[in-house]
């Protein structure tokens, strides 16, 4: 495996190209928002590894972490990245694209080099861009619901999504969601109390842009041989991973593709979590609250509507101190119906990239997905 991502790392480009290169179908779709932004999908319509499939295939959506891409999911490879596994299982799998990022730097009538295009925080990817990207895939493949895989902020859009939109649960067989960003009472971000006070003073605008085409100053630093090694303690440093966790290979990799571009407006929605110890809607000031909620402080999202079809799968870790083991118990109180699976030893970001992230989360996601299925045909 070690081998195949080293050779991916000398020439990647985008994540449909790793896909082609492993022999999978790939296909781009674009989807437009109801206030005009324009989102990529990727789409793996089925795999060269799958054996009698049912027909129509069951659909598996999946949706990326701040500062991520559809690339994320795809950067492990065939033998235990979760896209791979699920088409070889026979599943119909779309990879999403938040507003912002490498792939959906689109507007129907705005620029990302104004202001104005980042105005929006996850907020808006739970209420536009997640409906939007659901809609069109249940269209195109012609079925009303599908199962959903949602890391960190990806799992924060979902329950923004259903908790707002609640006619949403219909469309929601099983949904599995790994460090679910919700509360953030006590999140360490790594970035110290001063730096916190700097973005939480900053207007909108982009922050960590990393475009294809550009190489961001991480990974040509990095490409030297004699860097290899330092930038993988620098990543490991930054991101609380211990021993052996995530591979060179992988973390060279990550440092092409991350971070994909996010609004100012996202992390300072997540602080604003951090610091209220809520689950709550964006905070624009008492002023401007009042005007656009009729309170001076933001109201609590609705948990208590998100209801999808089946039980919310939530994964965590003790070690992430990102989204800890005490904010998803906390979450997992405010929700009707879920289910806790622990996962040892990982840090935030190891959900996605750890060594053993094939047996100890992704496997088991698809065996839950897959029995879903089957039990509903029997």
């Amino acid at each position: 495996m070690f081998i195949g991502l080293f050779l991916v790392y000398s020439w990647y480009t985008s994540g449909p190209e790793i896909l082609a290169s492993y022999n999978y179908p790939v296909e781009e779709h674009s989807v437009e928002t109801t206030d005009n932004y324009i989102l990529k999908l990727v789409h793996i319509p089925n795999s060269p590894n799958a054996r009698n499939a049912q027909s129509p295939k069951p659909v598996v959506f999946m949706m990326h972490g701040m500062s991520g891409s559809s690339d994320s999911y795809l950067l492990i490879g065939p033998s235990d990245g979760l896209p791979y596994l699920l088409a070889d299982a026979g599943f119909d799998v779309w990879l999403g694209n938040s507003r912002g990022n490498t792939y959906s730097r689109l507007h129907k009538y705005m620029d990302p080099k104004h202001k104005s295009f980042w105005n929006f925080s996850w907020h808006e990817m739970g209420t536009r861009d997640l409906p939007a990207s659901i809609d069109y895939v249940l269209d195109r493949t012609s079925q009303r619901s599908l199962h959903y895989v949602g890391y960190s902020q990806g799992a924060t859009q979902f329950l923004v999504m259903l908790s707002m939109r609640p006619e949403y649960n219909e469309k929601i067989k099983t949904s599995h969601l790994t460090a679910p960003a919700a509360f953030l009472r006590n999140m360490n971000t790594g970035l110290g109390s001063i730096v916190e006070k700097v973005i939480l003073a900053f207007d909108d605008r982009e922050w960590f842009s990393n475009r294809h085409g550009i190489p961001s100053w991480a990974s040509i630093f990095c490409s030297v041989r004699p860097m290899k090694s330092i930038c993988a303690a620098l990543f490991m440093m930054v991101y609380g991973i211990n021993g052996d966790q995530i591979s060179k290979a992988i973390i060279m990799l990550i440092l092409k593709t991350l971070p994909a571009g996010i609004s100012s407006r996202q992390l300072k929605h997540y602080l604003q979590l951090k610091r209220s110890s809520r689950f709550c809607m964006y905070d624009h000031g008492k002023k401007t609250n009042r005007l656009i909620y009729g309170s001076s402080w933001p109201p609590d999202y609705p948990l208590k509507y998100v209801k999808p079809k089946s039980p919310i799968n939530l994964y965590y870790s003790s070690s992430d101190f990102v989204v800890s083991k005490e904010n998803v118990l906390l979450l997992a109180e405010k929700l009707s119906l879920c289910e806790l699976h622990h996962i040892p030893y990982y840090s935030h970001i190891e959900f996605q990239f750890a060594r053993a992230v094939g047996t100890t989360l992704n496997r088991p996601i698809v065996k839950l997905i897959s029995k879903y299925e089957t039990d509903r045909n029997k």
